[in-house]
């Protein structure tokens, strides 16, 4: 893989994540509900109840993740249980009208971020853009994809997901969390060391989440940081175990994207969206931090 290819996978990926934390806060703001939690309540709207064991099924979510979610928003009133008539054993769940109203507020929600993500994107190109994100929600083969669970801009949120989701697996796979690995990505992009305060603006991690992330990574052996131009100043060197971890997660992460996005990876189009989905990124840190 090529320094430009491995450049493009990683600023790809990086884009889509902090979208994906974008919806997230927008979710809990809303309603405090998680990512999982919203899934379930859009595959709850529909007339009638719905088996617990469907839900788990188009979710492809484990058992214990959906029980968990419908316990949690049945004590909001949010959800409904009830047994099935026909089976005891098992367990119908269906919006209240709470929940309905929630599920509203939380499209709104949803709807403005792919808007304001999506919003450089316009006429023929706005167009391929969203079939190349639909195209690769397909290939995935999930079930949630079928019908209204990929209404609107949802495909946009299910693959910022799925790639932020890749990413911590192929983290994990070497022994790091998706920070870190942001971290190591963002640090050994830089033939020289980078400060503290251009980390953060590279990765949109907060102060606390950075000073964590940099704390394990040292203990770690993969980053060392020194003091700067001035005692406040704070300068981050990748050690050579960090370049190989950061390697290994970069070729990792180039291959996802090839396998998610399939013939249309960096084709014009591709680039073009991934070009797009920064600039919006950039222009939205910026005004939340006007």
């Amino acid at each position: 893989m090529s320094s430009t290819e491995r450049g493009g996978a990683i600023e790809a990926e990086m884009v889509l994540d902090r979208w994906r934390s974008t919806a997230i806060g927008a979710l809990r703001r809303e309603g405090s509900t998680t990512i999982n939690q919203y899934w379930i309540l859009l595959m709850l709207d529909r007339p009638d109840p719905v088996p617990l064991s469907a839900v788990v099924e188009t979710l492809e979510l484990n058992y214990t993740t959906v029980a968990e979610g419908v316990a949690r928003m049945a004590a909001d009133g949010t959800v409904a249980k009830a047994e099935s008539e026909d089976d005891r054993r098992a367990t119908m769940v269906a919006l209240t009208p709470e929940g309905r109203a929630l599920l509203g507020r939380l499209d709104h929600a949803l709807v403005q971020v792919a808007k304001r993500a999506l919003a450089p994107l316009s006429g023929q190109l706005r167009i391929q853009a969203m079939a190349l994100l639909y195209s690769a929600c397909v290939r995935l083969n999930k079930n949630r994809t079928v019908g209204h669970l990929a209404r609107g801009d949802s495909a946009f949120l299910i693959i910022c997901q799925q790639v932020a989701s890749n990413f911590a697996t192929i983290c994990k796979q070497n022994l790091v969390t998706a920070q870190q690995g942001h971290l190591l990505l963002a640090a050994a992009s830089s033939d020289e060391p980078i400060s503290a305060k251009e980390a953060r603006r590279l990765l949109a991690f907060d102060a606390p989440t950075l000073s964590r992330t940099l704390a394990r990574s040292e203990s770690a052996g993969l980053v060392t940081r020194a003091t700067g131009a001035t005692k406040r100043e704070r300068q981050i060197t990748v050690t050579s175990l960090g370049l190989q971890c950061a390697s290994l997660i970069a070729e990792g992460t180039e291959e996802m994207l090839r396998q998610l996005f399939g013939d249309d990876y960096g084709t014009e189009t591709y680039r073009q969206t991934i070009a797009a989905l920064r600039r919006s990124l950039h222009d939205d840190l910026a005004a939340r931090q006007r």
